[in-house]
């Protein structure tokens, strides 16, 4: 299970660098723009402070909840424990 969730977060850090693996970018290609301007939106318009490390974390649980009912994000956190 530990294996699996290395494996999960290897592919999650590869997909948000912007890997150069052509797969990725036929899949993704604009993508990181249009994320990028979305939370550049988010910034901009909400009225609050906006912590961006759970903004991310809050996006890729949604990622990993569309896939399966059998995946699962965890954060560093939740790793830990």
């Amino acid at each position: 299970m530990q294996a699996v969730r290395k494996y999960i977060i290897i592919l999650l850090i590869t997909i948000i660098i912007g890997t150069n693996c052509s797969l990725v970018q036929a899949n993704t290609e604009g993508y990181e723009q249009y994320y990028v301007s979305i939370i550049q939106f988010i910034h901009n318009m909400y009225k609050d402070d906006v912590n961006d490390r759970k903004l991310v974390e809050s996006t890729l649980k949604g990622i990993f909840n569309g896939l399966d009912c059998y995946t699962q994000f965890y954060t560093s956190e939740s790793y830990l424990r």
